[in-house]
Parts: C-alpha cells; structure tokens; sequence
C-alpha cells in the first residue's frame, strides 16, 4: 500500500497537498520527518544510542543512524510520529513530555542507491529522549534496525566529522543535540508547560504575572496540574527526574526532597522504627536525628565514636562498634551513622553495612555533607554511602553540588527497607505543595554530574592538589588530611578516611581559635568560611568552586601561618564530652515539668533541652541525659574559644532542667 506524505513549507508546515513517498524521493519534494535522539549518562559522560540501519534498507544499508527516525505520513503531527517510530523501531514506549526539543533543521541530500536516484528534501524536528536501557532491552524491528549500540557523544561526533564509521548522520545535528543537552530535563519540561499559554486559575497567587522578587523563576513556579506531575504520586516527569538521579547514584530508588536532608532523615527513620522502640545511633549525629527521636519516642543506644585528639573532634564510627552495639541491643530496628561529618571524617561504611546486614538490620547514614561521593567519582574521592551499601541514604545536593538551599535527596538500597512506608512519610515530613524551581534544581545538578561531572571533578581535584601543595609549607596551622598528611597519621584509627572537599584548619599550634581565624580571613582576605567551633576553622569546597579562589585562600592561610605569634602555652583542643548518663527518653523529658537552673545549681540535674554549637548542629547534650562535670567544661572551653552555644530552652543563662 503506498504511503504519502504531507507537502510542507520550508518551516515545515503543510501546504495542503499530498505526495507519494516513491515520488517524493525521485523529485525531491520536501516533507517532514522527526528525528528522536536517545541519550543516557555514564561516569560524567554522555553516551548517545545509534541505530545500525537494516542491510535491507532501501538507502544507507548497514550504515549507524540516528536513535529512531522517521518520515511523517500525511496528517500527522511530528510529536505523534516520533513516539510511533520509537515503538515501532526500539519497542519504547515514550510520552509526549519526554520528548525534549532541540530544534528544526532543513537538509538535502541527493545520491543513488540500487541503481535507482534518492533525492531527499526534510525538514526535521530534533528530539531528545534520556534513556537508560542496555541494548539488550530494545525489542528492534528487524526490517528496519539491524542493531543498537551506545556510543560516547564526543567519539560520536568525531567519527562522525572524521568518517571512520560507516554512517549518514550529520555533524550540524549532533551540535544541535550538543545544545539542547545543556538544558536539564526538567527545566526543559516546566518551561515547555509555561510556554502553552494557559491562564491559570489556581495557586500559586502571583499567577506567573507578578514577580515577588527580581531574578526569580515565578514564570514556571507551578502546582500540580496536569503535565507537570505530583511529587507524592509521581507518574510523569517528576517520576522519570528521580529515576534518572537513582540511575545516577545507582540506587534502588530516590526520592527529590525540598525540605532538605531533614525531611529525609525524620521520614527515613520514622518509616524504620516505629513508635517507642529502639535504634542505634551515632552521637555526632544531626540535630535532625535527635528530633526524629524525639517525635518517634524512640530509646536509642548512643554509638560514641572516637575523638581525635589533635582537631578535637569526632572521628570515624568502626565496624566493630557497630557490631558490638547489635549484639547488646538485639531489638534495635535500625543503625543511623553520619558519614562523611561536617568535618569530612568518613567511616567504613562498607564494613558497617556488611555488620548490619549480618543482623537483618537496615543501616541509613546521614550523608548530607556528601552528596559529591557519586559511585563513578574519580580522581581522590572516596566511595559514598550508596555504594558502600546502605540501605537508606540521605544526602543535602545544596551543600556540596551546584543546586539551590533546601534540596536533597533520599536514596534505597537493598530489599530490608519498604520503599512505600518511606513514602507515606515523605509526605508527612514535606510539603504537599513542593517548589518547581527547587525540584529544577535538584534535577538540573544530577543533569550537570551526568553530563559534565567528569570535567567537574577533574578541575576540582586538580585545584585541591594546589591547595595540598600550598599547606604543605604551613608551619604553625594545620589542615585535616591536606598538606601531605593522610588518614594514617592519625592515632587509634579516628580517622578511616577523609572527604578531601573539606578543609578543617586548626590554629591551636598558631595560638589562634577558630573565631579568630575566620575573622582575619574575612576582613584581610575576603573570605567568608563555612563554620568556627573550637580551634578549628572549617571551609567547604565544591565543583563550582573557581581554582583561582582556593589558590587565594592557601596564601591567606600561609601569610597568616607566617605571621602568627604562637603563646608560650597554647591552648588544648575543647574535648568533647563523655556520653553522660541517660535518665529518660528525649520525649520524656520535653514532656515533663521543667524549670530553668543557674548553671553553679545545673550539674547533676537532667537536661530537658538541647545545647549545641551551630554549625553543626551535633547536641553535647540532649534531653533526658544529665549534666556531667565534663560537659560543663567542655561548654566552658568552648566559650572561652569564642564558641556561641546554642540553647533550645533556657533563654538568659542557665539551663533547662527537668523539674524536682
């Protein structure tokens, strides 16, 4: 049966009239085609799909093509004709809003094929389709498609440009798709909704005309309406986003957060323990933790993991604890660790998962501070939580990747944790009304890691060897694990590994405090750093970060090294305290009568509110623990140190005391 096809204009709009396709190819008669490029990410690198063309094939035999392509018959539209083709071709079933327009392109071509002339005349819209499937999961139409193959995009367009496969791709597409990838799905996706026009009667108020602020993206702030998806019954492109940030990471699956890791971590453990029973925790946790505690009326049996002397802070949580604080508590429902800290310590995840596994028992580690530890990372970063093996892993993009305030994501693993309870708490702990532009975010920096990361984190690391080699000539300041020194110089094993984005400088051998350092590093030097607890000084690194910049703080951090004058006796590090006796539950104790104390009446008493140094928001003392000599002294070190405590309960001094 012949087949005809619409003849357009050379924008591609139909003219009226009908041509055979035989007739269309011996004159040459412009018609329409839709070209569907399938891309996927693999180690920071875009891999393109391409078709090898049936030997059967009327034109180009054998030779590599476009993913899926193909002529338009008369009377349909291109997006229609592209989903067709790619079922028919590749067996893939693909929604309109997946197809992500790249542009319109006009070519010729005139040659000969069995004897006969082949003129083509197409004016073609070019599509991308992010798809991560292996080859072996298309189902090819043997008539038209011989084979799929995944090739790099950059080996792609120079075989290309070069001839050294045989192929009838041209090079002017692959640039076009070359730009098109730049924009992240998503993004891609909401500002194809915003462009429909349609007036919209519902929330949110500013209805897309009126601006709250300058430079905000208020034109594709949307709700959940039809096309643009819902975040807590994901179907469509919020749906097909968090699979391709799960596919980045390799977990089982992952949820977006824009309640920061917060929402994650209170959802993740509420979905693991329920009311009123016991988990294993880590100490330096979040106060996040703490508070999921607390809501849960949870008993927790505190892991204490070692401190190192020399930075005074918490080191790496070992295996052997972990394995230790199973046997005595057979009941707990789940182990919750932080790795890697605000400092950067990291523990051995992989032996603290293979522990609890040999337990039965999930392992959900608050991995905020390491969004950055993607499984194919190269260079000197260390494997993250998710592919050390952790069941439920929650991670803060904002803090380390380039994505806005407020985002994180939630990731599983594994078959001991319910992917539907973890979701029925999301949506307690978030909003039911989530920001567009924050989900943007959080898909546009998992699209930067997919198809840029390998050049990110090469200039990254390359700009932290500078540092390194700049802090090795620091006399009196020092640096966690830069400067040439590594894990193994630490005493006792504090130290199983180390985030290297993080630069925690102690100025205790300078007779400087962590204040005093930030200070001279703002107002000389124009530095504005992370956190001052202590002696320490804590700057963050990230992909975005310009090399010139940190090269300028290794000089400031030098000049500051040089003209230090050290004190006779310099200070000691702040030692965290002991875990001090535990009286009641936290919930218990923020339920009971309570009573502000001066602090020369506290010691003995129990807590009934929090007191910690934020950043970083680990509590010395939680509710229902009592108030030892030791954590009195190291409240007192740290002030002294120019150290601001906060405190949840008491206001003007004192402390917040369960009354009696």
């Amino acid at each position: 049966m012949p087949e005809f096809f619409d003849v357009v204009t050379e924008y591609g709009q139909p003219t009226g009239q009908t041509v055979e396709r035989t007739l269309a190819h011996a004159q040459g008669i412009r018609h329409r085609t839709a070209h569907v490029w399938l891309l996927r990410s693999r180690a920071g690198r875009v891999q393109i799909l391409l078709q090898k063309r049936s030997y059967n094939k009327d034109s180009f035999p054998g030779c590599w093509d476009i993913s899926s392509a193909g002529h338009i018959p008369a009377g349909v539209d291109f997006v229609p004709s592209a989903l067709r083709e790619l079922q028919e071709e590749l067996g893939v079933a693909a929604r309109p809003d997946q197809l992500l327009y790249c542009g319109q392109r006009r070519f010729q071509y005139r040659g000969s094929f069995h004897g006969s002339t082949f003129v083509d005349d197409q004016v073609s819209n070019v599509y991308i389709l992010w798809l991560d499937k292996e080859p072996q999961q298309f189902t090819l139409q043997p008539e038209e498609v011989a084979e799929v193959c995944w090739f790099n995009f950059e080996e792609c367009v120079q075989a290309v440009a070069q001839n050294t496969i045989p192929h009838c791709i041209y090079t002017e597409e692959l640039e076009l798709l070359r730009q098109g990838m730049q924009t992240p799905p998503l993004t891609a996706q909401l500002q194809a909704y915003a462009q429909k026009g349609l007036y919209p009667l519902h929330m949110p108020g500013h209805k897309r005309r009126l601006a709250p602020a300058p430079g905000l993206p208020f034109d594709w702030d949307l709700t959940e309406v039809p096309g643009v998806d819902d975040l807590h019954d994901a179907e469509e492109i919020l749906a097909d986003s968090m699979q391709r940030t799960a596919a980045l990471y390799g977990a089982k699956r992952s949820w977006h957060l824009v309640g920061g890791s917060t929402a994650g971590l209170l959802a993740g453990i509420r979905a693991l323990a329920p009311v009123g029973s016991t988990v294993i925790a880590a100490r330096n946790c979040h106060k996040a933790v703490y508070h999921a505690i607390e809501l849960g009326g949870l008993t927790v049996r505190w892991l204490a993991p070692p401190i190192n002397e020399v930075f005074g802070v918490y080191g790496s949580v070992s295996p052997e604890a972990v394995g230790q604080a199973l046997r005595s508590c057979p009941q707990a429902k789940c182990v919750i660790l932080t790795s890697p800290t605000y400092e950067g310590v990291i523990s051995d995840i992989h032996g603290i998962a293979f522990v609890c596994h040999l337990y039965g028992v999930p392992l959900l580690v608050d991995e905020a501070h390491g969004a950055h530890l993607i499984r194919w990372a190269p260079y000197n970063f260390p494997a993250g939580a998710v592919e050390c093996g952790a069941d439920l892993v929650v991670q803060s993009a904002h803090k380390t990747l380039p994505s806005l305030t407020q985002t994180a994501w939630l990731h599983l693993n594994g078959d001991l944790v319910d992917p539907d309870a973890v979701a029925r708490q999301l949506q307690i702990f978030q909003t039911s009304s989530p920001s567009y532009p924050l989900l943007a975010s959080l898909d546009g920096a998992a699209h930067l890691l997919a198809t840029r990361g390998e050049e990110l984190y090469k200039n990254w690391t390359v700009a932290l060897a500078a540092f390194d080699r700049a802090a090795a000539r620091l006399q009196h300041l020092r640096v966690l694990c830069h400067g040439g020194e590594s894990p193994a110089d630490h005493p006792d094993e504090t130290v199983f590994a180390h985030d290297p984005s993080k630069l925690l400088v102690n100025g205790r051998a300078a007779g400087l405090t962590g204040a005093q350092l930030a200070e001279l590093l703002r107002s000389r030097f124009g530095f504005e750093t992370e956190m001052a607890c202590g002696e320490n000084l804590l700057a963050m690194t990230a992909p975005a970060d310009d090399p010139a910049a940190l090269c300028r703080f290794a000089e400031a951090l030098l000049t500051i090294d040089r003209e230090c004058i050290v004190a006779a006796d310099a200070a000691a590090a702040a030692v965290l305290p002991p875990l001090p006796p535990v009286h009641c539950t936290i919930a218990a104790a923020l339920a009971a009568p309570a009573e502000t104390v001066a602090e020369s009446g506290a010691l003995g008493r129990v807590a009934a509110e929090y007191v910690w140094a934020y950043p970083p928001g680990v509590p010395l003392i939680a509710p229902g623990e009592q108030i030892t000599a030791e954590f009195l002294a190291a409240v007192a070190a740290l002030q002294a140190l120019g150290t601001r405590l906060h405190h949840t309960g008491a206001k003007n001094g004192g402390y917040r005391c369960v009354a009696g």
